[in-house]
């Protein structure tokens, strides 16, 4: 028997694909050696830092319960808070369907047409 995650933590299913996903980016876009902020569902946190700390990604800055509403780098978001911060000129890197979140980075350009 395969499994992927267990029901009470289906949100966080897919927490290391983002991370895979948001080192590329940061590897593709960021200048040598500066460090990331990344915004988070208060959910994430954990398994965000558990991953940060056995994977040696200093480039990552550790991550809180805070909120989402501040000034980041990127942001990791459950799709129900997206509301929240859908004026902050993001774009959306992925959207990941198993756990409903969306990893995103600040952008020149504002994309009124995203529905979820």
């Amino acid at each position: 028997m395969s499994v992927s995650f267990t029901l009470d933590w289906k949100y966080d299913a897919q927490t290391n694909e983002m991370i895979v996903d948001l080192e590329k980016e940061v590897n593709r876009s960021q200048k040598e050696n500066q460090t990331v902020k990344l915004g988070i569902n208060w959910l994430f946190e954990p398994t965000i830092n558990f991953y940060r700390k056995t994977q040696n990604l200093n480039w990552l800055n550790e991550v809180n319960r805070d909120g989402i509403e501040g000034d980041f780098d990127y942001y990791y978001i459950l799709e129900k808070d997206y509301e929240k911060i859908k004026n902050f000129n993001l774009e959306i890197i992925k959207q990941y369907p198993l756990s409903k979140s969306i990893l995103l980075k600040k952008s020149n350009f504002t994309n009124n047409n995203e529905k979820f």
